[in-house]
């Protein structure tokens, strides 16, 4: 492939020689002179041949441009077809205790065996570079993995625990790793293990550092390398990130930290309770973002024993359908609470909010959860005035077809403001 710069091209006019000569002064240190200017020029116009090794430079400043013509066009490669590409990042994103790392894990088992995926595609077997910031590898790791059945036997799984640095008097140490700061020893990593398929970092924003993950700018100056390491090795990089505390049902906006961390992944997971299930054992692992093939279809799955259990049935249902609705996490404490409700005002009397809240509190249910059940039921939420004008809120049920309101003291009221009105009008 044919690279070359903007002003390559330049012959030794003046005006040309300007050109150049302008351009390095405002970003190369020390800025060229003319002679330097016109001896990249001839260097320029003799270089020749395909990658980057080809490229030269004006003043080692300016735009690297290829022609389109010259791109060579390349298929993607995929760990898992259609789900986890390789020479990409991928990130698995969702709220906390939901199995992202179980998942990761299984993945890690998985490419270890060389077994098939759950879907029945291939997987080719490789060795896997755990990076596990949350997990005890000797209390939560490495039983998980035996659980799955990986392969560690034949030593193909690593767990990157820290980088080893110098001081000033040259004594060794383990600092930990930072992904700015040491990305040079992941590449040293894959260089010494060229079978590395796989690598799980866990969580992402764990192995920033001091570097603010809000910062767009920072989160893709720490991303690129990474990216780069993960084409150059034709590795796979998963990547587990939690989920803010927003209201956005878009899941890209939803990702912990900044919309740099989404934007850099070619691919995106949501991993999420199913809604609809009663047990709150059932999960999803929905598609949020695909960049470079056709968005697959979901799956459904439980954690057995330690493991995922995989359903063969694809799930179409999407992100955005998830968010829509109340919390994934709160589901089962929220049906818990409709019913509850549905008991304590079965009678169709209505009942003084703060008494309802009271008894909640015994029952263990918190106030945003209770407003999230009432919502759901419909139930009505007004104000009772008594004798002395005091006002108290109440609930109650919506009422079916026919049925007569029971709110306590209607009637009387109902009566009163009669009086009053026949008196007005007698006046």
């Amino acid at each position: 492939m044919e690279k070359k710069e903007i002003g390559s091209e330049l012959t030794a006019k003046n005006e040309e020689l300007s050109t150049v000569t302008c351009d390095s002064s405002k970003t190369c240190a020390p800025p060229l002179c003319e002679a330097s200017a016109v001896s990249t020029v001839t260097e320029n116009q003799k270089d020749a041949g395909d990658g980057l090794s080809a490229v030269s430079s004006v003043a080692k400043c300016g735009l690297v441009v290829v022609n389109m013509a010259d791109v060579k066009e390349q298929k993607v490669d995929w760990l898992w077809q259609g789900r986890i590409p390789l020479k990409m990042l991928t990130i698995l994103a969702g709220d906390p205790g939901l199995g992202k790392s179980i998942l990761t894990l299984f993945m890690a088992a998985t490419v270890s065996q060389g077994r098939d995926w759950p879907d029945e595609n291939p997987c080719p077997q490789g060795e896997v570079a755990i990076f596990s910031n949350e997990d005890s590898l000797e209390h939560t790791v490495k039983p998980r993995l035996i659980a799955l059945g990986a392969n560690l036997d034949e030593r193909k799984i690593h767990a990157v625990v820290g980088a080893s640095e110098k001081d000033e008097s040259g004594n060794e140490f383990q600092n930990f790793f930072v992904i700015t700061k040491h990305y040079l020893m992941l590449e040293e990593l894959l260089k010494q293990n060229p079978q590395i398929r796989l690598v799980i970092i866990d969580p992402l924003s764990a192995y920033f550092g001091a570097a603010d993950t809000r910062v767009d700018a920072k989160v893709r100056h720490a991303l690129a390398p990474l990216s780069q390491i993960a084409d150059r090795y034709n590795v796979a990089v998963v990547c587990v990130m939690h989920l803010n505390k927003g209201n956005s049902s878009n899941i890209l906006y939803r990702a912990s930290g900044s919309l740099g961390f989404t934007a850099a992944a070619r691919v995106m997971w949501f991993v999420c309770s199913d809604p609809n299930d009663d047990t709150g054992s059932r999960r999803f692992l929905l598609n949020a973002k695909m960049n470079i093939a056709e968005r697959p279809a979901g799956l459904a799955f439980e954690i057995k024993e330690g493991a995922p259990v995989f359903e063969k049935d694809p799930v179409e249902t999407r992100p955005e359908e998830i968010l829509t609705k109340p919390s994934s996490i709160e589901a089962p404490e929220r049906r818990r609470a409709i019913e509850w409700l549905k008991e304590l005002l079965a009678d169709g009397q209505s009942k003084p909010s703060n008494q309802i809240f009271k008894l909640a509190k015994e029952e263990d249910f918190n106030d945003r959860t209770l407003q999230r059940a009432r919502k759901e039921l419909g139930i009505k939420c007004f104000q009772i005035f008594d004798d002395k004008g005091n006002n108290s809120w109440h609930w109650r049920l919506p009422k079916k077809e026919g049925e007569q309101s029971k709110i306590p003291g209607l009637a009387k009221l109902l009566e009163r403001e009669r009086a009053k009105l026949k008196k007005f009008c007698n006046a």
